[in-house]
Parts: structure tokens; sequence; C-alpha cells
């Protein structure tokens, strides 16, 4: 359960990490960020320095990463704010790669290396959604060579099977909300009319969806003064 948790804390935090920078780089750039973001956060969890059986030593240089980072996430801020969004996403890019540099160099050994990407390539295909974008893109698809006709057949597979996933999805979504309007009509059935009304009147007015309010125009929307 502890490693279901971690595993979910990462996938949040490199899911948002992109919109947070506000990355706006080529498509090769973007996917080379987002493969170092994610190494940085995975090494920072201690089940992973448990399957690597780090030292001592190494986790006390690797329970430093988290520092670092959130300290170059802060000069981040500052840069962006004083020198705009761009050039402070490639400096911050630039000092991330010399953090990761420094812990495939100075703290881990080679075949703890070889297997934290072992380990980075699992998440990148748990993370990113589909198991055929893992085999498609990046140094992966590299080291297996894939003919064009190869590359072609997988993304055909990925796509039908996008589609398949977005469909079930709908669905699903469509069964939820029907589960939850009968869920309401449930209690209701249980709770007396007084009940009702008094639950009505805690709940007040429905707050209604962006674009409704969009349209309710007319009204002064100007702060009253007290």
């Amino acid at each position: 359960m502890k490693q279901q948790f971690e595993f979910l804390t990462i996938a949040l935090l490199y899911q948002g990490i992109l919109c947070a920078v506000g990355f706006s780089q080529t498509q090769a750039e973007i996917q080379q960020f987002n493969a170092m973001n994610q190494k940085l956060m995975l090494i920072q969890n201690s089940f992973i320095w448990d399957d690597m059986d780090c030292t001592v030593e190494q986790i006390a240089d690797l329970e430093t990463v988290n520092v670092t980072i959130q300290e170059l996430r802060r000069q981040f801020k500052l840069r962006a704010a004083e020198g705009g969004q761009q050039l402070a996403t490639a400096w911050l890019s630039l000092q991330l790669e010399t953090v990761l540099d420094n812990v495939q160099n100075g703290t881990l050994l080679p075949h703890q290396w070889k297997r934290f990407e072992e380990i980075a390539l699992q998440m990148q295909m748990k993370l990113g959604g589909n198991w055929f974008s893992t085999v498609t893109n990046g140094l992966i698809a590299e080291k297996m060579n894939l003919s064009k006709d190869q590359t072609k057949s997988i993304q055909k597979i990925e796509s039908d099977a996008a589609a398949e996933i977005g469909k079930i999805q709908q669905e699903t979504q469509k069964r939820i909300e029907k589960i939850k309007q009968q869920v309401q009509v449930d209690v209701n059935e249980v709770l007396t009319q007084e009940q009702r009304e008094t639950l009505e009147s805690a709940l007040g007015r429905p707050l209604l969806p962006a674009p409704e309010k969009a349209e309710s125009n007319g009204k002064d929307r100007t702060v009253p003064k007290h």
C-alpha cells in the first residue's frame, strides 16, 4: 500500500511539472525535459533506494536532491518574474540536468544507475498512460531500431486503443452520474419533508457551471461597498 501511494505521489508531481514551469519548446525538448524531471522525482523515493541497494552514504546524498530542487524552483519563480518564463525555464532545465548528472556520476555506481534507468522506463510506461508511446518514442525506440512500418503499426494500435479507452471512460462517467442521481433520490425518500427542506436551505441555490454563469448577463458585477 505504501509503495502504491508513493507511485501515485510521483504520478501527480510528474503530470503537473510541465504546467508548473510553462515549458514551451520543441516536442523533442519537451520529451527530454519530461524524462529528466521524472527521474528526479523518482530518485527522491526510498523504495527506489531499497531496490538499488543504496548505502547509507548514498542515501544521505540522495536526500539532499529534494532540498536542491526546492531551492531551484524558488529561484526559478524569481527569474521568471524578472526575465520571463522561457529564459527561466531554459535556466531551470540546465540546473536540473546538472543535478541528475551528479546523481549518475557522483552518487550511484554504474550498475545502480542502470537499474535506476530500468525503473524510470517502467514508470514512464505506467504514468504515460499507454505502453506504446514508450516503445515508439525516446532512446528505447532507437535501441530497438524499429522500422517505419513497425512504428506506423504500433502507432495505429495506440490510436485505436486510446479511442476505445476514451469511449469506455465516457460510458463509465455516465454510469457514475446516474448512480449519484439515484443516491440523491434514495436519500430523499428516507428523509422527512421537514428534513429535506432543512437540507435544501443549507445547500442554497445550485452553483451554475461557468458557461451558464456567463449567459446570465445583465447583472451588476461591481463589488458592493460596506
